[in-house]
Formats: structure tokens, C-alpha cells, sequence
């Protein structure tokens, strides 16, 4: 995400020194964020929205889960992303269904964290002091682009059928 604020200008690198001795770091980043991800799509998608899906429709049953896991990560993000993660999650929601593939959502679940967790973790990069201007732009970024992935999937799932 650091690499398209880059690219518009919100912020500038004046300096970056890449700290090779944090591959022990890297690693149980890794082994972490890809626990989180399985754990928390087999919980939210294989089963809670499976389950949903049998009552409601696919709709009302993905916003249902999207809400939870917005609600879940509140305390870990501010508002804006609890709201981020909720949109995340309606995108692995529908990309679930419609590829009916969970290891799709465990993917793209677990691509995002480790992107979240590397991009932006001062032990593996030393940023200048300009990091980012306004604290709550890259929720804002990242809301943009997962609307836009969401609707990249809605087109793509159409024209399948």
C-alpha cells in the first residue's frame, strides 16, 4: 500500500535502510499471519457463512459475517479499520461463494496481512520522517481498493455465468 501512496505523492521516502537480521521477525510473522488466515476462514467462512447462507440469502448472510469481523477487529484497529476489515471480509465473503473455494479466501486473507504487517513494520524498514500525512489515509487507500476488487469480482462471477 506504501508503494501506490508513493506513487501519488502523499508521502515521501527520504531515506530506507532494509534491516536484513530481522528474518527470524519475518518468519514468525509469516507463520503467524498464515494461522490467523486459516484460522479465521474456516471459522467466518467455512462455517459461519455456510451456515448463514442455509437460512438467508447470500446477501444478508455476507453483510451479517462482513459486520462481525469488522465488529472482531475493533479493538485491534480504530474505526476506520474496523470498517476496512469489514469490507475486506465482504470481499472474501463473495469471492467464497462464488469460487466456492476456501483456500481463495485463506489466500487473499493471508496476503493482506503479511502486506499490512511487512509494508508497514519499522523493524524491517527505516522510513523518513514524511512517512504519511494524514494518519487515516491508508484505511481510506485500502477501502478504495478493495471496493474496486470487490467489483473486479462481481464483473468476473457475471460473465462466468
Amino acid at each position: 500500500m506504501w508503494l501506490f501512496y508513493l506513487a501519488i505523492g502523499v508521502f515521501t521516502i527520504t531515506k530506507v535502510t532494509i534491516n536484513f537480521s530481522v528474518i527470524p521477525y519475518l518468519v514468525i510473522i509469516i507463520f503467524a499471519m498464515l494461522c490467523t488466515a486459516i484460522t479465521e476462514e474456516i471459522i467466518f467462512r467455512g462455517y459461519l457463512l455456510n451456515e448463514l447462507t442455509k437460512g438467508f440469502n447470500i446477501h444478508i448472510s455476507s453483510l451479517a459475517i462482513a459486520i462481525l469481523f469488522g465488529y472482531l477487529h475493533l479493538a485491534e484497529f480504530s474505526l476506520a479499520g474496523a470498517l476496512s476489515s469489514g469490507l475486506f471480509s465482504l470481499l472474501l465473503n463473495y469471492g467464497f461463494l462464488w469460487t466456492d473455494n476456501i483456500y481463495f479466501a485463506i489466500g487473499m486473507h493471508f496476503t493482506a496481512n503479511v502486506m499490512g504487517r511487512v509494508a508497514y513494520s519499522d523493524k524491517i524498514f527505516e522510513f523518513g520522517p514524511e512517512k504519511v500525512l494524514y494518519p487515516g489515509l491508508p484505511w481510506i487507500g485500502k477501502i478504495i481498493i478493495m471496493t474496486l476488487g470487490l467489483y473486479y469480482l462481481y464483473i468476473h462471477y457475471k460473465k462466468s455465468k
